[in-house]
């Protein structure tokens, strides 16, 4: 990951070494993308915080951001990013049933619309108590997060 970091930055690795010995803000920001990296499942993630990274390397202004969306992207399993995908492919506004969606249990689709919607990637267009949502839709957010990994 940190080769392709520094594929993106165009940059020798001596220059990426010493940002990271001068700036605790950019250590925080290649740590906490070399460890979600670790944990990552698929190329596209790997490729994705990378990408995400080296956006907040290059603009001292983003690298806040840049530490969120890793954060995000940290989170997100294959399922999770199979709902966003079918999210996106609705029209717009158009919410459908997460278990027709995946072809998942009741219990699942609960729980995957909850966690989107914590991460903001999902809304579920209205009022629901007791945070039990049988559907979502993509937000602008979600779509962004699904745009990094493509």
């Amino acid at each position: 990951m940190l080769s392709d970091i520094v594929d993106l930055l165009d940059d020798a690795e001596a220059g990426l070494l010493y940002r990271i010995q001068n700036d605790e803000r950019v250590l925080r920001l290649v740590w906490d993308a070399t460890n979600a990296a670790a944990l990552s499942d698929t190329y596209a993630k790997l490729r994705g915080l990378s990408y995400v990274a080296s956006r907040g390397l290059i603009d001292d202004a983003e690298l806040d951001e840049a530490r969120y969306k890793i954060d995000i992207l940290r989170e997100l399993q294959v399922i999770d990013v199979r709902l966003l995908v079918s999210l996106d492919g609705l029209p717009d506004q158009t919410r459908s049933s997460t278990v027709d969606l995946l072809a998942v249990s009741t219990g699942v689709a609960h729980a995957l619309n909850a966690k989107l919607v914590r991460l903001g990637l999902a809304d579920t267009g209205g009022v629901t108590f007791g945070a039990v949502y049988s559907s979502v839709q993509i937000t602008t957010f979600g779509r962004e997060v699904l745009a990094i990994l493509r």
